[in-house]
């Protein structure tokens, strides 16, 4: 059974208590440790403990019972300065900034949950192994955070440049769409929904995306489905409509991950080819 702070140190006084007065209870010499003889004076004071001659049973009880009280005092202080360091982990105003939340403890990937779903995301996973960046979204640590176009989306493309995005000759174009739509960060629908109205993100193409919250949490003006699909390297989120650069003017202040910046932190990977 494990003890609580608390718990432990009544335990410890209640045993120094009853060592202290055990300890002055007379000792006859049958019950003598180690043959030990009961002088007749000072109760349980024999003066041949184990054969050690002027060491009394006293002697030996009063010592471990400072043991005892020495390492209860030892673990309370201890066990109350790391919850006290706990709990200033824990205060208010600690909390990581949007963006910068940690990892899920799944094993899946965003590579993972596009494949994964080919209902809604059939056209958009073959278009990152076709790009390719399927290093960027199954093997980068990220974060990411991918605003995903389901089957909806693709489908309200003009045929024209949905057939010019899939072409062989259109990886380039169709790696800057698929870099358009995500961002650098780990954002959650909640992370985004806090976010000030008009925060603009940075996406891998170093462009930016503008989130707004008015009548719904939306990117670009396109609605966000508010669901978090939470992948060890970021997140994806469904959207309806595909993303269009230009599609806002809002010019608040810009984020990328969780760092105020107008420009896109150094250490983020571009998107990568396999």
């Amino acid at each position: 059974m494990r003890f609580g702070r608390g718990r432990f140190l009544r335990f410890t006084v209640a045993m120094a208590i009853a060592g202290i007065i055990s300890s002055y209870i007379p000792v006859s010499s049958p019950t003598a440790f180690a043959g030990d003889t009961y002088n007749g004076s000072g109760g349980g004071n024999s003066s041949n403990f184990l054969g050690i001659s002027g060491l009394s049973n006293r002697d030996v009880i009063q010592a471990l019972v400072l043991l005892l009280v020495a390492y209860g005092i030892y673990s309370t202080v201890r066990d109350s300065g790391a919850g006290a360091a706990g709990a200033e982990a824990a205060a208010p105003g600690t909390t990581p900034p949007p963006g910068t939340t940690p990892p899920a403890t799944g094993q899946r990937t965003i590579y993972d949950i596009v494949k994964g779903d080919p209902t809604n995301y059939k056209t958009l996973g073959g278009a990152i192994d076709e790009a390719p960046m399927v290093k960027t979204y199954r093997d980068d640590d990220g974060p990411y955070t991918l605003f995903a176009p389901d089957e909806t989306a693709f489908a309200k493309m003009p045929a024209d440049q949905a057939a010019a995005l899939m072409s062989p000759s259109g990886k380039p174009v169709l790696m800057a769409f698929l870099a358009y739509h995500t961002v650098k960060g780990r954002y959650s629908i909640q992370d985004l929904k806090s976010l000030p109205d008009g925060t603009r993100l940075v996406t891998l193409s170093d462009t930016v995306v503008v989130i707004t919250n008015t009548g719904g949490l939306k990117i670009n003006g396109v609605p966000v489905v508010e669901t978090d699909q939470e992948a060890k390297n970021g997140f994806v989120h469904t959207i309806q409509t595909v993303l269009t650069p230009g599609q806002t003017g809002a010019t608040p202040a810009t984020t990328d991950g969780g760092t105020s910046a107008a420009t896109p932190a150094a250490t983020t990977p571009a998107p990568a080819t396999p």
